[in-house]
């Protein structure tokens, strides 16, 4: 199966290794597409960690618009043995090519792959230096036929502290819902009771959250795991891109609501600055074939917001020659759509 890296200069610059990381892409993705969603997150740890990408070992069926066959980890829950045996065969090639791997990072049906392996003392063996993973929108997975494990078998992985964990929860995925993600970081405490096992909760659906304030927590994690030399550690992430926004001119809380906001409607909502203030821009359409019509709509926070005052609103027609009772059709089926 084909692998992409991102790899790190930081191992020929005589300081710490970089921590190798595997990364286990969601249902519907192959491991290109991965790289790509969580590239900010590459780019932001360039000189800390090597991310690697598989493909899944199975192919969907080719959906209307596709060129390319996207790809899942199995087919049922339980996951069905010979599917598990092909799924362990696979990464056992990546660990052996491109390892060792320090961690793996799963997303959805990935990170599903990702704790199951973390709570399974033979697939454990295959990742002999293990020692943390990073799920997003996770759940408990389990194998067919798999009995629990005894007391005695829990926690022999080599790290004598266990294996640490952080579980990223979207707490408006419709997918994978937050009980299913706690389940699963509640299955870890209980499989590595001496580790750190860590909850991130952010505002989005089923996304990797790769906004500014999910790279810290990320990070923050990867620090405990590996500390750097004080030349080392990392700087707080900015932006550079004309248009985007300066941090420090907003508080940490307005800025999650805003990158929250990109998370939920992506393509659809637009997070500009100028100067200390914000404009949020949403595209609106109602999708219907009475009323397609889009409109713009502009949320201004002022200075100091929310303690200063409220934000101005602004609704822009979809066209010039758009009539009230058009405009008002569309703006009814978006509010009820």
């Amino acid at each position: 199966q084909p692998m992409t890296s991102s790899p790190s200069p930081a191992s020929a610059a005589g300081i710490t290794p970089p921590l190798k990381i595997l990364c286990l892409h969601g249902m519907h993705q192959c491991g290109e597409i991965f790289s790509q969603r969580i590239g900010a997150l590459r780019k932001k740890l360039r000189k800390f960690a090597e991310f690697a990408f598989v493909d899944a070992p199975y192919e969907m069926a080719l959906e209307e618009e596709q060129d390319v066959p996207m790809r899942r980890w199995y087919s049922s829950r339980p996951i069905p043995a010979f599917e598990w045996a092909e799924i362990l065969t696979l990464l056992e090639k990546q660990e052996k090519a491109n390892g060792p791997f320090d961690g793996l990072l799963g997303f959805s049906q990935g990170a599903g792959v990702a704790g199951l392996i973390c709570r399974n003392n033979e697939a454990l063996k295959v990742f002999p230096s293990l020692s943390f993973a990073l799920l997003s929108g996770g759940y408990v997975a389990s194998l067919e036929g798999e009995k629990p494990p005894k007391k005695e078998e829990k926690n022999s992985i080599n790290n004598s502290a266990g294996l640490n964990s952080l579980h990223i929860i979207g707490l408006r995925d419709p997918v994978i819902t937050p009980t299913q993600s706690k389940s699963l970081f509640a299955a870890f405490q209980d499989f590595y009771p001496r580790a750190r096992s860590e909850v991130y909760e952010h505002k989005g659906g089923h996304v990797f959250p790769v906004n500014s304030v999910g790279i810290r927590r990320i990070t923050a994690f990867l620090e405990n795991i590996q500390p750097r030399k004080p030349k080392e550690n990392l700087k707080p992430m900015a932006s550079s891109e004309p248009g985007e926004r300066v941090e420090g001119k907003m508080s940490e809380e307005v800025i999650e609501e805003l990158e929250s906001i990109e998370m939920i409607y992506p393509g659809v909502a637009k997070v500009v600055s100028k100067g200390a203030s914000s404009i949020v821009r949403l595209t609106c359409t109602s999708g219907s074939e009475t009323s397609p019509l889009p409109c713009i709509l502009t949320v201004t926070l002022p200075n100091g917001y929310p303690d200063s005052k409220a934000p101005e609103i602004e609704i822009e027609p979809p066209s010039n020659n758009a009539s009230s009772a058009e405009l008002k059709s569309t703006l009814k089926a978006v509010i009820e759509g």
